[in-house]
């Protein structure tokens, strides 16, 4: 089975941590909006603090995507693989919103919020 990173928990474990959802429903819940056109490719790592330890979650493809991770802290580096196109990322916790947007292949947008 492939472990999701420090504290070992399976990948299948952490499905409501990382199930798409439209709204998140507690201030602990990052949601991660990555928008752009189809046709753009990503690869994204993300580290969620949760107390106790954290764990890591991997995954790639093309917009649009959303993720909600529940926790204390989340980095994400999020990088672009093809040429074309952009990626606009947006999180949202409770009634905050940051916003990033990166443009051509290998750009990468790293972020850290606590």
């Amino acid at each position: 089975m492939k472990k999701a990173g420090l504290i070992g928990l399976p990948l299948c474990s952490l499905g409501m941590a990382l199930a798409a959802s439209p709204a998140a429903g507690s201030d602990m819940d990052y949601v991660l909006s990555i928008d752009g056109p189809a046709t753009t490719i990503y690869s994204a790592t993300c580290r969620v603090g949760v107390e106790g330890g954290e764990w890591n979650a991997s995954f790639d493809g093309s917009p649009p995507i959303q993720r909600v991770f529940t926790g204390n802290r989340l980095d994400c580096r999020i990088r672009q693989k093809s040429s074309g196109g952009f990626l606009a990322v947006e999180i949202r916790r409770g009634g905050s919103i940051s916003r990033w947007r990166t443009e051509g292949a290998g750009s990468t947008i790293i972020l850290s919020l606590r």
